[in-house]
């Protein structure tokens, strides 16, 4: 949070992206999200964030709930310096709150995939509110 700059100004944005899970709102159109589908049955969104496109691959259920987001997060988990790191949120639960379906139980890993993966974050969400 204290930490300036052009490498900490997109490691901000790719944040903002995976934290959107809470305001699903910000995958429209209408927002400037671009949709396609991937060759393996998954979705890829690309969304503008001051002036980048991050793109965030998603897995889906069947009924079309959320079931993980992959992301290159730029990072400064390289031994000091910065650059892309597989990142992953799996979503666990969902809840409604309103008119919004959002995750409510999640984790989250920084170098997911790959034998250095660990625990980022783990969260539950017991109430959400929604401004008109």
């Amino acid at each position: 949070m204290t930490k300036r700059g052009s490498d900490a100004d997109r490691a901000m944005r790719s944040r903002l992206v995976v934290e959107s899970v809470w305001l699903p709102s910000t995958f429209l159109p209408a927002a400037g999200a671009r949709w396609a589908t991937t060759g393996n049955g998954g979705l890829r969104v690309s969304v503008p964030v001051y002036g980048e496109d991050v793109s965030a691959q998603l897995r889906v259920a069947i009924a079309g709930e959320l079931v993980a987001m992959k992301v290159e997060r730029w990072s400064d988990l390289h031994n000091g310096g910065y650059g892309p790191v597989p990142f992953e949120t799996k979503v666990e639960a969902e809840e409604s709150f309103g008119a919004y379906t959002i995750p409510s139980r999640l984790r989250a890993y920084w170098w997911a995939g790959i034998p250095r993966q660990f625990e980022f974050f783990r969260a539950t969400v017991q109430q959400a509110t929604f401004g008109q």
